[in-house]
């Protein structure tokens, strides 16, 4: 079985680490990567890239999980328990809606959520907000340029965000 020419296999191997990476911790938004990587395709490649897209945010939440989850054993073992019915809404709502992902990764420390369920949840709530980008920068259909400028700027701004926090940390740390 071969893959048709028409596939970006290449662009499909570079988006799928950049799409876990942007779905974590790290602060650069991964919508300017979805834009990138769905600008000036097909409508079936747009949803294939979205449908990666959210299986990877799925992933990322996973390995959050999973990173969280250590951190939490060690910390407050005798109170973590299993996920309640509201942590996965919370967890719909902030993946659905652009809204930080923060207090479902600090929720993580106390509960333990079930992996399916949670990564199941992910997918869920990022599928339809990934389709909703792409289906709108398409309509829009600006030129290559300000795609590019879009993806720029959101790196930058997230890394300058990052060395901010990370300054203003170092800056209140006592003094030896």
């Amino acid at each position: 079985m071969s893959l048709p020419a028409s596939l970006p296999v290449v662009d499909l191997l570079l988006f799928a680490p950049l799409a876990v990476l942007t779905n974590s911790t790290i602060p650069i938004p991964f919508e300017p990567v979805l834009l990138w990587a769905t600008a000036e395709r097909s409508t079936r490649l747009m949803v294939a890239f979205c449908v990666l897209g959210a299986v990877c945010a799925a992933a990322a939440g996973l390995l959050d999980r999973g990173l969280l989850g250590a951190v939490g054993r060690r910390a407050c073992a005798e109170v973590r328990g299993p996920a309640p019915r509201w942590f996965y809404a919370m967890a719909f709502t902030c993946a659905l809606l652009p809204i930080p992902f923060m207090p479902v990764r600090v929720a993580l420390v106390r509960f333990e959520p079930h992996r399916l369920g949670y990564a199941a949840t992910i997918f869920a709530a990022r599928l339809p907000r990934y389709l909703a980008i792409t289906l709108v920068w398409g309509f829009v259909s600006p030129p290559a340029w300000v795609t590019t400028l879009v993806v720029l700027a959101s790196v930058v701004g997230g890394l300058v965000v990052w060395l901010r926090r990370r300054r203003t940390a170092g800056d209140a740390s006592p003094a030896v």
